[in-house]
């Protein structure tokens, strides 16, 4: 899950959708992507770590590299997530209520 907020609107805009783009195809010095993504300092940190995932998983299936912790295969009990932001962390049952919530609607 990209959590990196961006800076456009005064911050209101959060990690909007579509927002880790730039960042994957590292395209954060585009003139049309600047307002959105800004020009912090972990910007490049974020997009290698990012594009180093993808380049792994592409090529093995797996996105696990030097550069992040040790992403875990997803399974139902633990629903482990990878946020990714200036730190990348594994967290557990991921906004496990807000599921709940949803399940007992259905």
């Amino acid at each position: 899950m990209f959590t990196w907020p961006s800076p456009a609107f005064n911050g209101n805009l959060g990690a909007c959708h579509a927002l880790e783009l730039p960042f994957v195809f590292n395209t954060l010095s585009n003139p049309s992507f600047q307002k959105l993504v800004g020009t912090s300092p972990d910007l490049n940190t974020i997009s290698y770590k990012l594009m180093d995932a993808w380049i792994a998983f592409a090529h093995s299936g797996n996105p696990n590299h030097e550069g992040i912790p040790q992403w875990p295969s997803y399974n139902i009990e633990k629903r482990s997530t990878m946020l990714m932001n200036k730190e990348f962390k594994v967290v557990e049952k991921l906004l496990d209520a807000e599921r709940a919530a949803w399940n007992e609607n259905i």
